[in-house]
């Protein structure tokens, strides 16, 4: 299924490309979104990912048991994870297995995150209020390059496989 983005141009960026949104709203359709973005020509090369996992595996229950996204396996796309979770550092073990290298960052300085994606060209920022689970996605190269440098900063800030973290 194909995920209709809204084109918008702003007047006062009226030399920027186009800029794209999306709103998804309950986990189908956010499932649905995130399955589009992997299934996108060109695939991304690289997905990068901040996320609460107790809120994601709440409404997508088998994150528990796959730890990891399917449709991003199924395209072969790998990532890099920022996550946090109540039960510690729990998908480290894993990462060579789903494509993936992960850094656990103390629940503290993570929640309530919800949840950050850039995939290729488009950053997805998911949320749940009031039980009902939205994200919202803007597809727009600049900003997702730019968001990518903000990952990167919170990466390097990170050790990888431990709960302790370097933060200046």
């Amino acid at each position: 299924m194909g995920v209709k983005f809204n084109r918008v141009k702003f007047s006062s960026f009226e030399r920027s490309p186009l800029t794209s949104f999306c709103l998804a709203k309950g986990a189908e359709d956010v499932r649905s979104l995130i399955a589009s973005l992997y299934e996108a020509t060109p695939k991304p090369e690289l997905a990068y990912g901040i996320s609460d996992m107790d809120a994601l595996e709440h409404y997508f229950p088998e994150y528990r048991y796959t730890a990891a996204n399917q449709a991003r396996l199924a395209a072969g796309v790998p990532s890099l994870a920022l996550y946090t979770s109540e039960r510690g550092p729990i998908y480290t073990q894993l990462d060579h297995l789903l494509l993936r290298e992960s850094r656990f960052l103390p629940p503290d300085l993570l929640h309530p995150c919800g949840d950050l994606s850039i995939i290729g060209d488009t950053v997805v920022f998911m949320r749940a209020e009031h039980d009902q689970l939205w994200a919202l996605a803007i597809k727009n190269a600049a900003f997702a390059d730019q968001m990518k440098g903000v990952f990167r900063l919170l990466w390097a800030s990170a050790k990888p496989g431990f709960t302790e973290t370097v933060v200046g």
